[in-house]
């Protein structure tokens, strides 16, 4: 299991990769420092500069603490729980993101996301 942290306006988030072939070539990218930005006031997103290869999948609704690929680019953050009509990709999930939506105060938010290890 390979383990990720999620940094976001200087608080830090434990986080499980996904096993899958999106999450792999991810990984490839990191240490990451982005500036996302706020949509919808439940998710934060940036489009990377390189396309990744999708793992698409079709569900209701988005649990919050997710990391996922819409599209081919488009990398969200989840901060809360919502419906969702498009297919994604999961590329990992916070792994107690309880306090995820209160640190989440701007239009935009700086977020470092970085290898810890696999175990």
């Amino acid at each position: 299991m390979t383990k990720l942290n999620i940094i976001i306006n200087n608080i830090k988030f434990r986080t499980t990769l996904e096993d899958n072939i999106t999450s792999k070539e991810f990984i490839k990218l990191l240490p990451l420092k982005i500036e996302m930005n706020q949509l919808h006031k439940k998710e934060l997103y940036y489009y990377l500069k390189n396309n990744l290869p999708t793992n698409n999948i079709k569900k209701a609704k988005v649990e919050i603490g997710t990391l996922y690929l819409l599209k081919d680019n488009c990398l969200v953050l989840s901060y809360d729980t919502y419906s969702i009509k498009e297919e994604y990709t999961p590329i990992a999930q916070i792994d107690s993101p309880e306090d995820l939506k209160s640190i989440i105060s701007n239009n935009e938010s700086e977020v470092i996301i970085e290898l810890i290890k696999k175990i």
